[in-house]
């Protein structure tokens, strides 16, 4: 299921409109969107969430933003270095999945309801997916992912997958 979501969501985005393959740089980069992408969505849900749960979920997405930007940044300084760049962009991957990873931060989305817990599973899942999927792109082990509720559907994970084109794509 979460296979399916990683074809689904990064496949066609890894291929430029001139059909060719993207360059190390612009998988690196697209990762950063994709996950730019999914915070945004979940930036928007947060009213949804019951009033006592927001401060947590905020302070999640604002913790992956955090964390994104680092990457963001991480790739960037890596693009410009004249080292092997996608050693360099595997050793980001692999800050990003370890503060993602964070226990602490993942302790406190586990208190949550049942419902608020599998909407930030949901997320996080998108997330570890671009994450782990450009892991095993530039030759390195993606990590078991991280769970902080239950598993989505098949038809959760690709309503997702769409909204999340959508925001990549600015509708």
């Amino acid at each position: 299921m979460v296979r399916r979501l990683a074809v689904l969501l990064l496949l066609p985005l890894l291929l430029l409109p001139s059909g060719c393959t993207l360059k190390a740089y612009q998988r690196a980069e697209l990762v950063n969107k994709v996950v730019a992408s999914v915070l945004a969505i979940a930036g928007a849900e947060v009213p949804q969430f019951p009033a006592n749960e927001q401060p947590i979920v905020t302070g999640f997405i604002t913790a992956g933003t955090s964390i994104n930007n680092a990457y963001g940044t991480c790739i960037d300084n890596a693009n410009n270095a004249l080292l092997n760049k996608s050693s360099k962009f595997l050793d980001c991957l692999g800050v990003f999945t370890k503060a993602l990873n964070d226990p602490q931060l993942l302790a406190q989305l586990r208190v949550l309801n049942p419902s608020s817990a599998k909407k930030i599973q949901l997320w996080l899942t998108g997330v570890t997916v671009a994450v782990n999927e450009a892991i095993i792109w530039f030759g390195g082990q993606a990590p078991s992912p991280s769970t902080v509720g239950p598993t989505a559907t098949s038809a959760e994970l690709h309503q997702f997958e769409i909204q999340v084109r959508r925001e990549l794509n600015g509708k």
